[in-house]
């Protein structure tokens, strides 16, 4: 190659990577920002143009940051990457790396991992309730009714989101209803806990107190109030609701 066309080589690799630091350094917190949005819903193009960027390191990282190239490199399918981010955001102090590690275990089917990290955001309370339910539902998974009544009872309790409350008081009451070695069959406790989650508008909660009138089952038996908690349920979206609802009323 002659001189001159290795001088020009090396003059466009410095042009292209001086090309590149100058777009690093230009792209303000507002436009960095919104491209994390764009890939915090699946664009997986402005993920990349964010990692193309250039990121910063596990230990340069600052807190509150850490998590959010973490999410980065999980969304580009770049796994150890986002754990050792979100365990770097983790040892920095933000509660919301756990709730982090716990789904990148989830998914990953490390179910050990995923209860460990769950666990500790369920115990930090108030907006970590959340994870208290995802955690009874990974020990009913694994036939643990033990563990998930428990962590059931805390997230129908506290969980402040009702969609996220009425499935988990309606799973808790569902448990009562049916009864195993850890839990006696308790009617009226499911029947309340039921209640609870229909008025919280979970779907299967009212279609499962349709039942209860359908049969005369600790209620007075009730074909009108039956199709109206089968109307409800189906109304909410559930499924069984509607079919209830048309067996009832051919009958």
């Amino acid at each position: 190659i002659p001189q001159d066309k290795i001088k020009e080589y090396t003059q466009r690799d410095f042009d292209n990577f001086a090309n590149k630091q100058e777009r690093h350094f230009a792209m303000d917190k507002e436009e960095w920002d919104a491209l994390w949005t764009e890939c915090a819903n699946d664009d997986l193009d402005a993920c990349q143009k964010l990692a193309d960027n250039g990121l910063k390191s596990v230990n340069q990282c600052e807190l509150y940051d850490c998590v959010k190239i973490g999410f980065i490199y999980e969304k580009l399918n770049q796994q150890s990457k986002a754990i050792a981010y979100y365990r770097r955001d983790m040892v920095l102090g933000n509660i919301l790396a756990y709730s982090y590690l716990g789904w990148i275990y989830d998914k990953s089917g490390d179910n050990i991992n995923a209860k460990k990290y769950f666990e500790k955001a369920c115990d930090y309370g108030t907006d970590f309730y959340i994870y208290c339910a995802k955690l009874a539902f990974l020990y009913q998974e694994n036939k643990d009714s033990r563990q998930a009544k428990e962590y059931f009872e805390i997230a129908c309790e506290k969980i402040g989101i009702d969609a996220a409350k009425g499935r988990a008081c309606y799973e808790l009451g569902i448990m009562y209803l049916q009864g195993n070695e850890h839990l006696l069959q308790d009617g009226f406790k499911a029947f309340d806990l039921l209640k609870t989650s229909c008025d919280l508008k979970y779907g299967f909660g009212c279609s499962a107190l349709g039942l209860f009138y359908e049969d005369g089952v600790l209620v007075t038996k009730s074909p009108f109030k039956a199709k109206y908690f089968y109307s409800k349920a189906c109304s909410l979206g559930a499924q069984e609701g509607c079919d209830n609802y048309k067996k009832l009323g051919s009958k």
